[in-house]
């Protein structure tokens, strides 16, 4: 069941204020609360126990878990960025496919964790997408939307910067106004944010591989053992990759992206490293698994991220 302001809503009137010019149904708290999110200035990340969340992977952490106090995600143009929050354990996730089975078995690894039922509350914040001229966003949001609405735990909906709610022109096209999130545990905190490069560790680029290997979110965290867990899988790409090596990056834009124009200056750049990391990997037989079954890393204090044997 979705909420807003704690009453019962129907999803199809959050979704027409979201995605339609005109006069507007959801609640004023939720309105401003949105139109507020997306003008505020982007924060920074300082907490070293931080952990970054990759395009369909997600992450479920408690508070009492002392190896993570931040999560956050960023390069979001038409995925949607998922942030639930009950009791003493928050969720994020990064996604931009629609995949009922997939969404249904992080929300309930969630719900478990978290030890909620269905008479439970649960926060929920929609953050990411915009009037892209693809309508890519859209749909997507209305999926998610619809999930929510008809699942039996209630979902009391705090903040929705989606849709048109994070939309603004720039020569004579649409772009996202917020494209990263930044999730502080203890304070139970969504803010704006913006990410460094060195700050998406541990082995970016090896899960960056991970979303092409296999379809649906992956859950990249084990909050009980405080490890990040990347099991074993074939280090390959899809075949179209291949045409990186005879294409421009604006021709490589119009192939790789589902939103061109607002993508990041080194989105190209981080496909063509994934693609050369890969071809170096089969023409050298290097094995970034070293043989084992999983990689396994752990935070220090200072935020670095060590590979362990958990």
């Amino acid at each position: 069941m979705l909420l807003v302001s704690d009453a019962p809503v129907e999803y199809q009137k959050i979704f027409k204020d979201v995605t339609e010019k005109g006069e507007r149904d959801c609640s004023l708290p939720l309105y401003f609360s949105s139109s507020a999110f997306s003008d505020s200035v982007p924060s920074e990340v300082y907490e070293p126990r931080f952990l970054y969340v990759m395009q369909e992977e997600y992450c479920i952490v408690s508070s009492k878990d002392s190896s993570i106090k931040c999560i956050g995600t960023s390069e979001s143009t038409t995925c949607h960025m998922i942030i639930l929050f009950f009791a003493e354990t928050v969720l994020l996730a990064h996604t931009g496919i629609q995949d009922y089975n997939a969404l249904e078995l992080m929300v309930s690894r969630f719900l478990t964790d978290a030890n909620a039922t269905e008479a439970s509350k649960v926060d929920l914040y929609l953050v990411g997408g915009y009037d892209d001229n693809s309508g890519v966003s859209f749909d997507l949001l209305n999926f998610l939307l619809h999930y929510f609405a008809k699942h039996k735990t209630r979902f009391n909906l705090k903040l929705i910067c989606c849709g048109l709610f994070n939309s603004r022109e720039q020569s004579f096209y649409h772009l996202p106004k917020v494209t990263g999130v930044l999730v502080d545990i203890d304070a139970k905190k969504v803010l704006r944010c913006q990410i460094n490069k060195d700050q998406r560790g541990p082995v970016p680029i090896l899960r960056h591989i991970w979303l092409y290997s296999s379809f649906g979110l992956k859950a990249i965290y084990n909050s009980k053992n405080g490890c990040v867990v990347l099991p074993m899988f074939k280090i390959t790409l899809p075949a179209k990759f291949k045409l990186l090596e005879v294409i421009d990056d604006e021709y490589a834009l119009s192939i790789f992206s589902t939103s061109p124009e607002a993508e990041s200056d080194c989105f190209i750049t981080e496909l063509r490293e994934m693609y050369g990391f890969v071809k170096d990997c089969i023409k050298k037989k290097i094995d970034p698994f070293k043989g084992k079954e999983r990689l396994c890393f752990k935070t220090e204090t200072d935020g670095k991220w060590i590979e362990c044997d958990a």
